[in-house]
């Protein structure tokens, strides 16, 4: 994935970037370059079009579903209320939660 975020930005300014332009930029914020994989992500997209290889990817990105849909969750709404009745407890008090870092653990956000 990190190929394909530094090849899209280098292609911002309408040329297309090459291998040596894409390991560049990755190292120049302390990435790492697999050669193997540089190389054969380069060699898929050398002589394609930026936008048309989005565009494509884009109507591929609809089919893939983020979670179930609203009516299947209201379907199985009543179902749940049919269910004996469980024995109620009492409502846990919550301890004020530590404050953290949203990127904490993140890791490299060029890696895959």
């Amino acid at each position: 994935m990190k190929y394909v975020a530094a090849y899209a930005l280098l292609a911002l300014n309408g040329s297309q970037p090459t291998e040596a332009d894409v390991k560049a930029l990755i190292e120049s914020v302390n990435g790492t370059v697999d050669a193997a994989k540089l190389s054969a992500f380069i060699s898929v997209i050398k002589g394609k079009n930026i936008e048309d290889v989005i565009k494509a990817g884009l109507t591929k990105v609809g089919t893939i579903g983020g979670g179930a849909p609203a009516a299947a969750v209201a379907a199985t709404a009543p179902a749940a209320s049919k269910a004996p009745e469980a024995k109620k407890e009492e409502p846990k008090k919550e301890e004020p939660k530590k404050e953290e870092d949203d990127f904490e653990g993140a890791g490299d956000l060029f890696d895959f």
